[in-house]
């Protein structure tokens, strides 16, 4: 009985730990946002936030030469935890860009709308 205690948790301690959902999306090659946002309430945050210095359409030329447009954030945050880096412009800024304050659910719906922007499969060689 004692032999069969020490196999079975030998067996144990060398099993891979399960993976989690975010670890399984991770593995994937999905970036995971940690809250699901409204893409139509993250477009009317952006409307009434961010469109004075930000194209915040698919295509467009932003106000603020130092702006990137949300298209082009949409592509290049693709592959990454964007509701990371608002989380980030929330509390210390951007660049240029002051902090905007931001709820945990603004971030959610405008990591939404970001995302809505750009369809482009995710490819996993550009991830850090």
């Amino acid at each position: 009985m004692r032999k069969l205690l020490i196999s079975a948790l030998a067996m144990v301690a060398l099993m891979p730990p399960a993976m989690s959902s975010a670890q399984a999306a991770r593995s994937a090659g999905v970036a995971d946002d940690a809250i699901p946002g409204s893409p139509a309430r993250g477009a009317a945050f952006a409307a009434k936030q961010c469109a004075s210095c930000h194209a915040i359409t698919a295509d467009g030329v932003s106000p603020r030469s130092d702006a990137p447009p949300f298209g082009e954030v949409a592509r290049k945050y693709a592959d990454y935890r964007l509701d990371w880096e608002l989380e980030a412009i929330a509390s210390v800024g951007h660049y240029a860009m002051p902090p905007k304050a931001m709820t945990a659910i603004q971030i959610a719906d405008v990591t939404a709308y970001l995302r809505s922007l750009y369809d482009k499969p995710r490819d996993d060689r550009h991830r850090r």
